[in-house]
């Protein structure tokens, strides 16, 4: 008997493994599934600009990195004694605009440096709801906590969302022609938008998903499909009732795993699972002994995996 309504998930064309670098931008649900890699020892760097929900400002914060172009002051709000970018997520913020300006290009050249090496960046999609900023007339990625009648809510449409993602990746490959996409869209929902709207905010974004993916470079992910069908039960979310909790997140992860690692990729993940386990371990006795054989293992998972990332 089948209890679950399973969702197909194709083994992709391309594979992720150790010896790689990933670059992770997006929404929260990015913040699990990063790390997870950080966990397994991959090489990754995940959102320089701290989380972002909007997909116009994934492709502008892509965009600009590449192009060197500094932020715009215009976008500087201050708050608390303290400067904020209308750009950026809030924990990005300074005591002065230079020491802002200094944190984002700090950002940038992060982000630029990540794309330009990365083999595959994992981009996580939270809403097509946008605000545009009336004094400049453009759409942000926070609001800051600034007065909502400065904004304009918008409901992007999928073309709006394909064009300025595809213009990006375009970029993109001018830059790094060998990088891989892998789109995602967040299963967490949106309720303070309302449950209604954000259906029609998830569907524009699966819409766009399914213009971008061509089914070899960029290919699309179904973690939003997996928590809404496979796990569609309230013991899979967090206390809210919103965010996935930990098993529905280790859920998912292992459908990544079969459909991106290879068996090799896997067996390594085995053996640093098994020294994560082994270090977080705490004993009453023989503590020293203990730590002592931590390193130990460490030090051989480097030995035959010298490309892996632990600490």
């Amino acid at each position: 008997m089948k209890w679950v309504t399973e969702v197909n998930v194709p083994k992709y064309t391309f594979d992720v493994n150790h010896r790689q670098k990933q670059v992770f931008l997006g929404s929260c649900f990015a913040t699990h599934i990063s790390s997870k890699f950080s966990y397994f020892g991959f090489n990754q760097v995940y959102n320089p600009f701290g989380v972002l929900f909007s997909p116009i400002a994934c492709a502008n914060l892509i965009s600009s990195a590449l192009s060197e172009k500094p932020l715009s002051e215009k976008h500087f709000v201050k708050r608390d004694d303290h400067f904020f970018s209308l750009d950026a997520h809030s924990e990005i913020f300074g005591s002065t605009t230079a020491a802002l300006q200094k944190r984002l290009d700090d950002a940038s050249q992060k982000l630029r440096t990540a794309l330009l090496e990365a083999d595959v960046l994992f981009l996580t999609l939270g809403t097509a709801f946008v605000y545009r900023y009336l004094r400049t007339g453009e759409f942000v990625a926070n609001c800051q906590k600034v007065p909502a009648n400065q904004f304009e809510k918008v409901l992007l449409t999928a073309d709006e969302i394909t064009n300025d993602l595809q213009a990006s990746f375009d970029l993109l490959r001018q830059y790094n022609p060998k990088i891989k996409i892998v789109l995602t869209v967040s299963p967490v929902r949106h309720t303070r938008d309302g449950l209604i709207e954000n259906q029609r905010s998830k569907a524009q974004l699966l819409l766009a998903t399914d213009k971008l993916s061509n089914k070899e470079t960029v290919v699309y992910f179904p973690s939003y499909e997996i928590m809404t069908d496979e796990l569609r039960d309230y013991r899979f979310y967090e206390s809210d009732l919103i965010h996935p909790n930990q098993i529905a997140v280790e859920y998912i992860w292992n459908i990544l795993v079969k459909s991106f690692f290879s068996l090799e990729t896997q067996k390594i993940c085995d053996r640093i699972g098994k020294y994560r386990s082994f270090s977080l371990h705490k004993s009453n006795r023989n503590t020293d002994k203990q730590n002592l054989k931590a390193e130990e293992i460490k030090t051989a998972l480097l030995l035959d995996f010298p490309f892996i990332t632990i600490s």
